[in-house]
């Protein structure tokens, strides 16, 4: 499903130094698999998520999706296979405060160029229900605890049927209890609906929870 080749990923501090995030990467992914990258602060994880997720692109080496690399599609290709391939989570939810949930939820659908073949309110309705929020769907984010926004960010990443589900430190801002019902949301979201789910986080307690689990460190995977 996913193939890094050779990735490396430079930043330029100045006009005589470079930060290298990643180097020497390989890694693939297959399909309906759910893996944690996890590693300490500042040893690439979030930087390699970013280039998973084709937010970012690489110094050198090829980003594959589906055999198809990606190194020859230009921004706006890019931003479409984005936005129609993979869902993201956030650590700090990133949710619009002055929209309801609702509205937050079916927000990915609204700026969709691609036609889409279901109702995106069905839809949205169908995931308040599945995660409980259904009487919460006129409030504000700012109306709402830690767990149910994580939940609501979860309903939003899922609201364009994305193939891969990309979680950055998705239980970081809560605590344990919420945190469980989070890791157990994507577990069923793994199993029950075969949806190819990452993991980026630097608990083992939530690596452990996973299938699969890739070390990084420095930039470089250690494990895998």
């Amino acid at each position: 499903m996913i193939k890094l080749k050779n990735i490396w990923k430079e930043y330029k501090i100045d006009k005589d130094n470079t930060f290298t995030a990643l180097k020497k990467i390989e890694l693939t992914i297959q399909k309906r698999e759910f893996t944690a990258i996890i590693g300490s602060s500042g040893s690439g994880k979030s930087t390699l998520m970013h280039i998973i997720g084709l937010l970012d692109r690489p110094s050198q080496g090829e980003v594959s999706i589906h055999d198809k690399n990606t190194s020859s599609l230009d921004d706006s290709e890019i931003s479409k296979l984005r936005n129609e391939y993979v869902g993201f989570v956030f650590q700090q939810f990133h949710l619009i405060n002055n929209l309801t949930v609702f509205e937050n939820i079916i927000l990915p659908a609204r700026y969709s160029r691609k036609k889409l073949e279901y109702d995106p309110k069905e839809k949205a309705f169908e995931l308040l229900h599945r995660f409980g929020l259904t009487d919460k769907k006129m409030y504000y984010p700012n109306k709402l605890s830690g767990g149910e926004q994580q939940r609501v960010a979860i309903a939003r990443a899922l609201i364009m049927n994305p193939e891969l589900l990309l979680a950055d430190e998705p239980t970081g801002n809560l605590d344990s209890k919420n945190g469980e019902i989070i890791l157990d949301i994507l577990k069923e979201l793994n199993k029950k609906d075969n949806l190819t789910v990452i993991v980026v986080t630097h608990d083992k307690t939530v690596s452990n929870r996973a299938r699969r689990s890739i070390q990084l460190k420095d930039g470089q995977i250690l494990s895998n």
